[in-house]
């Protein structure tokens, strides 16, 4: 959430919202990689982690970790994470991969290049192409989860190409994740800020749902679930 409950209380009381709300999944970031922001000292990412993730992990939800550095993912899997979510798709950190194929935690790639290259096609082929280096590197591939990259260095119209095209991801064989909540690219469809942008969230992620994705990252967890209880009766 962008920093908004970026301390030990508003964090606990934000994750016992979420799974009242009935979130199935935790995705839980000590650096933000938005557009522009600028990257998280390590030793203060492991911190805020370390602070926050051993009460969360008191509860049976599984847990994921957005971080790109294998010396947070290390520390975050010991602490009892279930998933390693790297924005950078193993590229940042040349130890990542080593890092959580020695562990049993499951792993999301994302594809991401320069804005020329980030085609459906290309994105197709960059996540082959991570996909094989984390086998390579000794993980397990049902282990592995992948992600589009939505808004991460994509045009307006590329973010909703790789929406439209969303069942040619899911057609590699892997579980796919979207993160299209409340991103620059439906704003500028909507002409409304993020947080009024709810019901385009909730119908993309709908389309997504019905194109075969099965992971969406979202903000508000109600509006989705109450949207999906309706649409699995009729997939």
């Amino acid at each position: 959430d962008g920093g908004e409950f970026n301390n030990k209380e508003n964090g606990i009381n934000h994750f016992n919202k979420l799974i009242n709300d009935g979130a199935d999944i935790i995705d839980l970031g000590a650096e933000s990689t938005a557009p522009n922001n600028q990257p998280t000292d390590i030793g203060e990412e492991i911190r805020r982690i370390k602070e926050i993730l051993p009460e969360l992990r008191k509860n049976n939800i599984p847990i994921s970790i957005d971080t790109r550095n294998s010396q947070t993912a290390k520390i975050s899997i010991e602490l009892g994470a279930d998933i390693i979510n790297d924005v950078s798709g193993l590229c940042y950190d040349e130890k990542m991969a080593e890092a959580v194929a020695n562990s049993n935690s499951f792993v999301i790639l994302t594809f991401d290049d320069e804005i020329k290259n980030n085609t459906l096609d290309n994105t197709i082929k960059g996540l082959i192409k991570r996909v094989e280096k984390a086998v390579i590197a000794g993980i397990n591939k049902d282990k592995i989860i992948l992600d589009a990259g939505i808004c991460f260095n994509k045009t307006y119209e590329q973010n909703f190409e790789l929406i439209k095209y969303a069942d040619e991801i899911c057609s590699l064989g892997f579980p796919v994740l979207y993160g299209i909540s409340r991103k620059s690219f439906i704003q500028k469809a909507t002409g409304l800020i993020a947080k009024e942008t709810e019901f385009a969230n909730v119908s993309l992620g709908s389309y997504l749902i019905n194109k075969g994705v099965n992971i969406l990252r979202v903000h508000d967890v109600l509006s989705h679930k109450i949207a999906f209880k309706a649409l699995e009766k009729v997939l």
